[in-house]
């Protein structure tokens, strides 16, 4: 048996709140997922160019930018956030973007100035992930087995 190196990510998964206090007096309401749709200790954090049929893809992981320079910073992530609604199973893995899918795909193409080639995913909805992005996800099956 060898050993296969994976990829560890430095993400802090919190329940989902549906309320944010921004004062002592004062305070946001948040969409959450509907109570009881998914087992929180299923949860895990997926790249977005892994995601497979039958994961149910629950929110993203928003990396943490340098401040100076306005990059991302790969191996960490600022906040997570929850989906709203009824988590759905998907139906099709994550594919290369193709801005001639849909008119919803041509869409981001133009306003997000995505070219062929960028590294682009989409999963089911024609949600567009750049390059590394990371969601919080619930797998059909576990990692260990998907790479056999």
């Amino acid at each position: 048996m060898t050993a296969t190196p994976i990829p560890l990510y430095r993400v802090h998964v919190a329940a989902p709140v549906s309320y944010i206090p921004t004062g002592p007096t004062t305070g946001v309401k948040v969409g959450t997922p509907t109570p009881g749709s998914f087992d929180p200790a299923a949860v895990r954090v997926v790249p977005a160019a892994d995601i497979r049929p039958g994961d149910v893809v629950l929110g993203t992981c928003q990396p943490r930018h340098d401040r100076r320079t306005l990059m991302p910073l790969d191996d960490r992530a600022q906040w997570v956030s929850y989906f709203t609604g009824t988590p759905k199973v998907q139906q099709h893995g994550a594919r290369p973007f193709d801005a001639g899918h849909c008119d919803w795909c041509a869409h981001n193409a133009f306003y997000m100035c995505i070219t062929p080639g960028s590294g682009h995913v989409v999963v089911d909805g024609c949600t567009v992930y750049p390059p590394g992005a990371l969601l919080l996800a619930i797998p059909r099956t576990p990692g260990c087995a998907r790479a056999a």
